[in-house]
C-alpha cells in the first residue's frame, strides 16, 4: 500500500493544527490558582493549589479529603468560620506550588508569635 504525498495546503493545514494543539497545551497548562482558608474559629491557616474549580475542591475539603485540615468543620450548627481568599490565578503547575509554599512560610513568619498555625500544603 502506497501513502500519498501530502500537499502543500495539507502540510499548512497540518502545520496549523499543531501549533492550535501546543497553544491548548500551554493554556492548559497555566490554570491553576493558589486560594488561602483561614479557619477564624481553630486560628489555623491553610494556603492551596488547584487546576479545578474552586467550589469542587472545597467540597473536597469539607468531606475531609485533605489530610491538614480534616479537622475542620465546614458544616452543620457548629460549623467553624472559614474565610476563603484567591491569591493568584492562571499561573503553571509549578509556580502556583512555589507561590503557596513562599505564603505559607510568610504566614509562619507573620504569625510565629501569635496563637495560630499555619498548614503545609502537599503541594504538586
Amino acid at each position: 500500500m502506497t501513502h500519498p504525498i501530502l500537499s502543500h495546503a495539507d502540510k499548512e493545514r497540518l502545520s496549523k493544527a499543531y501549533e492550535l494543539v501546543l497553544e491548548a497545551v500551554k493554556k492548559a497548562e497555566s490554570i491553576w490558582l493558589v486560594y488561602q482558608l483561614v479557619n477564624v474559629t481553630q486560628k489555623e491557616v491553610y494556603f492551596g493549589v488547584t487546576s479545578r474549580d474552586l467550589e469542587d475542591r472545597l467540597l473536597e475539603h469539607a468531606r475531609g479529603s485533605t489530610d491538614a485540615i480534616s479537622h475542620w468543620t465546614f458544616t452543620g450548627a457548629k460549623k467553624d468560620i472559614i474565610k476563603i481568599k484567591v491569591i493568584i490565578k492562571n499561573k503553571p503547575q509549578e509556580t502556583a506550588s512555589t507561590i503557596a509554599h513562599v505564603c505559607e512560610k510568610s504566614y509562619q513568619l507573620k504569625l510565629k508569635n501569635a496563637d495560630w498555625k499555619v498548614h503545609q500544603t502537599k503541594g504538586i
